[in-house]
């Protein structure tokens, strides 16, 4: 009995120490974000606005070209616009949001690429503001 209890004190103590000096899980943040696509008259649907589709990927990667996260674009919000509406044709604004999820912290440099469009680069406190793209 007493070297049972003797192994399991060993037991809590190994778990303790490794809880207080193994490896701690790296800081993440999430960002949101949006790509606006102004006053166009491509075809929409209910999924995709133009060229843009809602499984088109938002990728980011890091200062030395790591991929650290990606999302897909999602459905579009899309809604006419003042001025089409005022000269009675069919022109329409469209926004995709999202949001980056699990970004690490600590990154010196941001590159977030949307769709194949574009990239646009960040500092982390910028990212963590929020992202957006316009076409």
């Amino acid at each position: 009995m007493k070297r049972l209890a003797v192994t399991l004190a060993a037991t809590a103590a190994i778990a303790t120490l490794s809880a207080c000096g193994g490896e701690q899980e790296p800081e993440t943040f999430d960002a949101t974000g949006m790509v606006y696509l102004p006053v166009t008259n491509v075809s929409f649907s209910e999924m995709n606005c133009g060229k843009f589709k809602s499984t088109d990927e938002v990728r980011v990667k890091n200062g030395n070209g790591e991929l650290i996260a990606t999302t897909a674009l999602g459905k579009p919000e899309i809604e006419e616009s003042e001025a089409a509406a005022a000269a009675k044709v069919p022109l329409k604004n469209c926004t995709y949001r999202f949001t980056l999820s699990g970004l690490p912290a600590g990154e010196k440099l941001y590159v977030v690429a949307f769709a194949d469009e574009g990239s646009q680069t960040y500092t982390e406190d910028k990212i963590r503001e929020g992202v957006s793209y316009r076409r």
